[in-house]
């Protein structure tokens, strides 16, 4: 028998947030923010509880954001254009089936998705067979041409350019192989978005300084050899939410060139003369051979070979 002190009934905490509420964290994930700040956080909150989900819990928003990156990580896949062999008579091939799993409705997470990829293929017979895998690339839902992978370098172009022209957002379309259309309607929304927030949250700043909001993705491994342009942010294996949080990604140096290009093409002004002479065009391009100089020795150095740039020079000689 229960005790008078004891209430007769629990009311039961969801556990899994229900659709309209899942809706409010998906609009802002598939806008490339993957990595909410605290401020921001808040904010998603407030529309979650004015929706009578006043159980939901920032640690809980911690937990769906951690699970729905987890999604997007396409297998570390080494392999592109790589030749698959098998042996099997023209019989017994009738299957290679490829299982890559995929985001799935929004839910709160239970275990951690499986990254695993299998190949069902024949096992006896004669004959030779070759199939081709290519690995996948992640990209944004509202924005189908702009990879995940470019969205760090989106906003870095996007906060350092206050009203960007057309003629520079083709620019950016064009280095990072996305649709012009695609990349106005991100730097739009992007700066749309970060003005909403001040205004929300600006009630509840605290008095002393705070960091800004930071958008971070997480980068896409598996480029291919077809597009050398796509750049992308190289940075440590992140094992918990507070490194998630409090590093900074690290800028290569073709990221550096690209800002400085930019920053020289956005402060050019419209009475600027093109060069006549060669001495002209020398003096104009003396600073940025000077750091193509300096990104080669670096390679050839081996100062950048733990980002993946190597140098052999027998190769270069032959």
């Amino acid at each position: 028998m229960n005790s008078p002190s004891e209430p007769s009934s629990h009311a039961k905490i969801p556990r899994r947030l229900p659709p309209e509420g899942a809706q409010v964290l998906r609009e802002v994930f598939n806008k490339g923010v993957t990595h909410p700040k605290k401020l921001q956080r808040e904010a998603l909150l407030k529309k979650i509880h004015a929706l009578g989900l006043t159980w939901y819990t920032d640690e809980k928003m911690k937990s769906w954001f951690i699970h729905n990156r987890k999604k997007l990580i396409t297998p570390q896949e080494t392999m592109n254009d790589t030749v698959v062999n098998f042996t099997a008579s023209p019989v017994d091939i009738h299957k290679l089936t490829i299982k890559i799993p995929g985001p799935k409705p929004d839910s709160d997470p239970v275990a951690e998705p499986s990254s695993a990829m299998s190949i069902d293929i024949p096992q006896s017979g004669s004959g030779t067979v070759k199939h081709k895998r290519r690995s996948g690339k992640a990209r944004l839902t509202n924005y189908p041409s702009i990879k995940l992978s470019a969205v760090p370098q989106l906003v870095v172009l996007a906060d350092t350019t206050k009203k960007p022209s057309m003629r520079l957002i083709e620019t950016w379309a064009s280095l990072l192989k996305a649709s012009p259309d695609d990349v106005e309607r991100w730097v739009k929304d992007h700066k749309a978005q970060g003005a909403n927030q001040v205004e929300s949250t600006a009630p509840t700043v605290p008095s002393g300084p705070s960091e800004p909001a930071r958008t971070s993705v997480q980068p896409d491994e598996s480029e291919s050899d077809e597009e050398p342009l796509i750049i992308g942010i190289h940075s440590p294996q992140m094992k918990s939410e507070n490194t998630l949080i409090s590093q900074p990604p690290q800028i290569p140096p073709r990221d550096q060139l690209l800002l400085a290009i930019h920053t020289r093409l956005s402060s050019a002004t419209n009475d600027s003369s093109s060069p006549e002479t060669v001495s002209q065009f020398n003096t104009l391009f003396k600073p940025y051979g000077a750091m193509m100089e300096r990104f080669v020795q670096d390679i050839e150095t081996g100062k950048l070979e733990r980002m993946g740039w190597s140098f052999n020079r027998k190769l270069v000689q032959s």
